[in-house]
C-alpha cells in the first residue's frame, strides 16, 4: 500500500527488540538519549553503533534523533548511519517553511555526505606553551592542520569539536597526565594513532598505556626535529592506511545492507505469495465444494476441449456413458455442442439428454480472474417449439 512503517524511540520505552521480529520495520530512529553525549560517552557510542550495525543486518535503515551538532553528525556518518533528524539540519517547521526548504535543496555540508579524503589534522597536547609553538614552528612547513591544547581534558574537548588524526601528547601535565589522556582519547577515538612526547618518564603508567595499545610510540625530549617529523609522517601515513580500510570496510557494508534489505524484501513478497496461494486454494477448494453439491449439473473443460470437472448432478445425468474426466467433451458428450450448422443463442442451445430436454449454456473463463477454458450448465427446459 506504499507506507514505510519506523520504529520510533528505539531503545527507550516499548520500543524493544522484540519489535523488530513482529513486524517488518523499514526505519529504526535512535533515541536522543543515545545521540546527545555519543562523542564523549563510551556507552552511548557503542550502543549507537551495534543499533545500527544490527539494523543493517536485517536490512533496515537507521534513523538517529537529536543531532544537534557537527561532530554527532560526523560520527554518525563515520558509522553509516542513513539519515539525521534535529537542529543541526533544521529546527520544527511549518509546512510553508518545509516547501521552501525543499525548493532551495538544502543539505548537509559536503564533507559529511560522505567518506573523503581530507587535510591530516594534528592536535599538540603540552601544558608548556613554549613547548607548543615550538612544536607548531617545527611542523608548520608539513602543511598539517593543527590543534592546540595546554591539558588533557582540554584536548578531549577539542577531540569532540573536530576530526583528529594524530595526537602528539607531553606526558606529565596537572590534572591529567599524558598516558591517562591518551587512555581515554582510544576509548572514545579509537582511529587516532597517539603518540607520546616527553622529557619525563613515570616508567609504570607509560608501559600499561603501550601495553593497552593507547601509544604508538613514546619519544623523548628534547627531540631531533627530523627525526619528530619523520615519526609524525609514518603515523599519518598509518592513519591514511587506517582509513583506507575503512573505505573499503565501508564499501562491503553498503553492498551487505543493499543486499540485506534485497533480501528482506523478497522475503515479504515470498510472504505475501504464499499467502495469496493458501487462500486462492481455500478459494478454489470452496469454489469446487460448491459446484460439486449444486442440483444443476456442471462441466469444466480446458482450453482444448478436455473435460476437467464434473459435479455430482452432471456425473449423475451421464452416469450410462462411463468416464469423462480427461477425455474430450465433443466425443464422450456430444450432446453439449450444436449440431452441424446449428446457431446457439447467447452461447446457449437446447439439447435431448434421456429423453429430456435441457437448455446447455457456456461460459467462457478468465475475464475475470487467470481461469481457463469454459464452464458448461445444464438447465431442465421445456422444448422450443
Amino acid at each position: 500500500v506504499g507506507v514505510c512503517l519506523t520504529l520510533d524511540d528505539f531503545g527507550t520505552g516499548h520500543s524493544s527488540l522484540g519489535n523488530l521480529k513482529r513486524f517488518p520495520f523499514d526505519l529504526v530512529k535512535i533515541d536522543r538519549a543515545f545521540i546527545v553525549d555519543i562523542v564523549t560517552d563510551i556507552d552511548d557510542a557503542a550502543l549507537s553503533k551495534t543499533i545500527i550495525s544490527m539494523a543493517h543486518n536485517l536490512g533496515i535503515k537507521v534513523v538517529a534523533e537529536g543531532v544537534e551538532t557537527e561532530a554527532q553528525c560526523d560520527f554518525l556518518r563515520r558509522n553509516m548511519c542513513d539519515l539525521i533528524q534535529g537542529y543541526f539540519f533544521s529546527p520544527p517547521m511549518s509546512p510553508p517553511d518545509i516547501a521552501d526548504l525543499l525548493r532551495e535543496k538544502r543539505c548537509l555540508p559536503i564533507h559529511l555526505l560522505r567518506i573523503q579524503r581530507q587535510k591530516r589534522t594534528l592536535l599538540l597536547v603540552d601544558d608548556e606553551q613554549n613547548i607548543v609553538a615550538s612544536l607548531k614552528r617545527l611542523l608548520r612547513r608539513d602543511e598539517y592542520q593543527i590543534y592546540t591544547a595546554n591539558s588533557g581534558q582540554e584536548g578531549l574537548d577539542l577531540l569532540a569539536q573536530h576530526k583528529v588524526d594524530v595526537i602528539v601528547s607531553d606526558q606529565r601535565m596537572p590534572g591529567m597526565i599524558g598516558a591517562d589522556f591518551l587512555r581515554a582519547a582510544r576509548q572514545l577515538y579509537p582511529d587516532t594513532i597517539r603518540i607520546m612526547l616527553s622529557g619525563y618518564t613515570e616508567l609504570q603508567s607509560v608501559t600499561d598505556a603501550v601495553n593497552e595499545g593507547a601509544i604508538y610510540k613514546f619519544l623523548t625530549k628534547p627531540w631531533e626535529d627530523d627525526l619528530l617529523r619523520g615519526h609524525i609522517a609514518d603515523a599519518f601515513r598509518l592513519k591514511e592506511i587506517s582509513d583506507e580500510n575503512e573505505r573499503l570496510n565501508l564499501e562491503v557494508r553498503t553492498a551487505n545492507h543493499e543486499l540485506a534489505t534485497a533480501n528482506r524484501k523478497m522475503e515479504e513478497l515470498l510472504r505475501q505469495k504464499l499467502q495469496q496461494i493458501s487462500r486462492d486454494e481455500i478459494s478454489l477448494s470452496i469454489a469446487r465444494e460448491l459446484l460439486q453439491f449444486l442440483p444443476l449439473p456442471v462441466i469444466g473443460m480446458d482450453d482444448d476441449g478436455m473435460i476437467a470437472f464434473v459435479n455430482g448432478a452432471a456425473e449423475q445425468l451421464f452416469k450410462r456413458g462411463g468416464a469423462l474426466l480427461g477425455n474430450e467433451a465433443s466425443r464422450v458428450l456430444p450432446a453439449l455442442f450444436p449440431p452441424a450448422g446449428a446457431a446457439a443463442h447467447g452461447g446457449s442451445h437446447q439439447t435431448s439428454i434421456e429423453g429430456a430436454c435441457y437448455t446447455v449454456a457456456v461460459y467462457p473463463m478468465g475475464a475475470n480472474s487467470a481461469s481457463r477454458g469454459s464452464l458448461i450448465t445444464l438447465s431442465r427446459c421445456e422444448p422450443d417449439a
